[in-house]
C-alpha cells in the first residue's frame, strides 16, 4: 500500500489512524488506494497495540431542529476524513435525566468529545471523561464558568444580529421587536446585544418590552409573536433569534392579517435549508454551520489554535447576511 501510495509506511499508518502531520491530500490519497486494494484495518487490534481509539462522542440538544443534524453532517464527514467514527447522542430534555448520557461517556474509550452547546453542562462532562479533550461547540450557559477552560468554537453570533439590525433599519423600520431565545444562553444573550449594538447606533431604542422569550422553535416564535404583537400593533420589523422562531412568527403575522413583508418585515438567524423554500423566503444570518464542525474536529484531534490546555481563544467564523423575500422598505412592499 505505501509503494501504491507513493509514501512511506509510516505515513500510511498516520494516515488511517487520523493521526496529525499528515496533509489532508496525502490522507485522501492513502484512504482511496486502501479503498482500492479492499484493505480493511482490524480496529481492535490497533486499539490495544496503540492504546488509542477512533471514536468521538458528539452531544446535542435536539435533534429535531434542522440546525443540528447540518452540524452533525459536518462533524461526521470531517471524521471520516480522518478514520474516525462518530458516536451521536442527544441529550435529555430535563437535566435530571442527563445521567444516563454521563454513564455512556464515562464507560467508552474516546478520542474526544464535541459537545453541542447547552447540551450538557461542560464540568460534567469533563468529569464523566477525565483527561479526554472536549471542545464545545457555541459556549452553552450565560455564567461563563460552565465553559471555563474549554476549547471552544462559534459563529460571530452578536455580528450577526447586527447585521440583522442594520439590514431592518436601514429599510427605515424603527418599530421593532426581537423574538428572543432561551434566556441564559450565552447565544441568546449575544444575538440581544449585537441587535442592540445596531439599532442603538442608529437611533433606535430596543426596551425590554420589544422582547419575547422562545425556546428556538416553530410554536414557542408563533406564541412570542403573537405576545409582540399584542403588545406593539404598530411594529414593522421582527428579528428571530432562529429561522424556526422566524418562520412560527411570520405564520401569527399571517393569521392576524399582517403581510410579510408589505406591513411587517421578518430577519431569521441560521439559514436552515427550509428558509428559502418557505413563502416569503426568508432573509437570514447564515452561519458556517458544516465549517463549525470541521474546525470543532480540527481542535479536537489537532489542537489547531490551542496547546492542549484548553486556554486558547475561541475559534471563531464569521457569518453573513442573506437578503431574501420577507423584508422590504418600510411601506415598500408588494
Amino acid at each position: 500500500m505505501a509503494a501504491r501510495s507513493g509514501v512511506s509506511i509510516g505515513t500510511v499508518s498516520r494516515a488511517l489512524n487520523g493521526r496529525a502531520r499528515v496533509s489532508d491530500r496525502t490522507r485522501e490519497r492513502v484512504h482511496r488506494v486502501a479503498g482500492e486494494l479492499g484493505y480493511r484495518p482490524d480496529e481492535v487490534a490497533r486499539h490495544l497495540v496503540t492504546q488509542t481509539t477512533t471514536t468521538v462522542a458528539m452531544v446535542v440538544p435536539d435533534i429535531t431542529n434542522p440546525f443540528f443534524p447540518e452540524l452533525v453532517d459536518g462533524v461526521h464527514r470531517a471524521c471520516q476524513g480522518r478514520g474516525h467514527a462518530l458516536m451521536l447522542l442527544q441529550s435529555p430534555q430535563e437535566p435530571a435525566e442527563s445521567e444516563s448520557v454521563l454513564e455512556q461517556l464515562a464507560g467508552r474509550r474516546l478520542a474526544g468529545v464535541v459537545l453541542v452547546g447547552g447540551a450538557l453542562p461542560f464540568d460534567a462532562v469533563t468529569t464523566a471523561v477525565g483527561a479526554t479533550q472536549v471542545v464545545v461547540v457555541d459556549r452553552a450557559s450565560a455564567a461563563s464558568a460552565t465553559t471555563v477552560g474549554a476549547a471552544v468554537v462559534r459563529a460571530d453570533h452578536r455580528a450577526g444580529a447586527q447585521f440583522a439590525g442594520d439590514h431592518l433599519a436601514g429599510l427605515g423600520h424603527s418599530r421593532l421587536v426581537h423574538v428572543a431565545g432561551p434566556a441564559g444562553l450565552v447565544v441568546t444573550e449575544e444575538r440581544v446585544a449585537g441587535f442592540r449594538d445596531a439599532l442603538t447606533g442608529r437611533g433606535v431604542e430596543l426596551p425590554d418590552s420589544h422582547l419575547a422569550e422562545g425556546d428556538f422553535n416553530e410554536a414557542s416564535g408563533y406564541e412570542a409573536m403573537r405576545e409582540l404583537l399584542a403588545r406593539h400593533p404598530d411594529l414593522t420589523g421582527v428579528f428571530a433569534a432562529n429561522d424556526l422562531m422566524a418562520i412560527g412568527a411570520v405564520r401569527a403575522l399571517d393569521d392576524a392579517g399582517v403581510r410579510v413583508p408589505r406591513d411587517v418585515s421578518v430577519v431569521g438567524y441560521d439559514d436552515i435549508h427550509l428558509a428559502r423554500y418557505v413563502r416569503p423566503a426568508l432573509t437570514t444570518v447564515r452561519q458556517p454551520v458544516a465549517e463549525l464542525g470541521r474546525r470543532a474536529v480540527a481542535r479536537l484531534l489537532d489542537d489547531v489554535g490551542g496547546d492542549g490546555s484548553g486556554d486558547a481563544p475561541d475559534t471563531v467564523l464569521p457569518v453573513e447576511l442573506v437578503v431574501r423575500g420577507s423584508t422590504a422598505p418600510i411601506h415598500g412592499g408588494l
